[in-house]
C-alpha cells in the first residue's frame, strides 16, 4: 500500500500507514528506542532492564502510570510507564518460572 494523504498534503498519513506510524513512535524517540523487548532471556536481563527503567523514571523521561490496565498476561506483575517525550506507553510484565515477561509499547496518550 501506498503513502496515501488527506488532501495531497505529504505531512499527514491516513489509513494504515497512520497506525503503523504511530504505533511505532516509541521505537524511533531517542527516549524509548531500544526499550522493547519480546521476553527476558534470564532473571539478569530483567534486573538490567528494570534497573534501566527506574534510571529513566529518576531522569525523568519515563513517568509510572497507575492504575493502568494489564495486557497480554494479566495473570502476571505488570508495571506500566509513559515516555515523556512521545507519549508511548509500555507495559512491563515481571518474569516468573517459566513465563519470560516482556516489555512492550501498548498504545500512546
Amino acid at each position: 500500500m501506498g503513502r496515501l494523504t488527506d488532501g495531497g498534503r505529504s505531512d499527514k498519513l491516513i489509513g494504515h500507514d497512520a497506525l503503523v506510524s504511530k504505533r511505532n513512535r516509541g521505537l524511533t524517540c531517542p527516549n524509548c528506542r531500544g526499550l522493547a523487548r519480546n521476553s527476558f532471556g534470564s532473571e539478569g536481563d530483567f534486573l538490567a532492564m528494570e534497573k534501566t527503567i527506574n534510571v529513566m523514571v529518576a531522569d525523568s523521561r519515563l513517568r509510572p502510570v497507575k492504575n493502568a490496565a494489564p495486557v497480554d498476561q494479566p495473570l502476571f506483575p505488570q508495571d506500566h510507564y509513559e515516555c515523556a517525550a512521545c507519549g508511548t506507553r509500555w507495559a512491563l510484565s515481571h518474569p516468573d518460572q517459566a513465563y519470560r515477561g516482556f516489555l512492550k509499547p501498548v498504545g500512546s496518550r
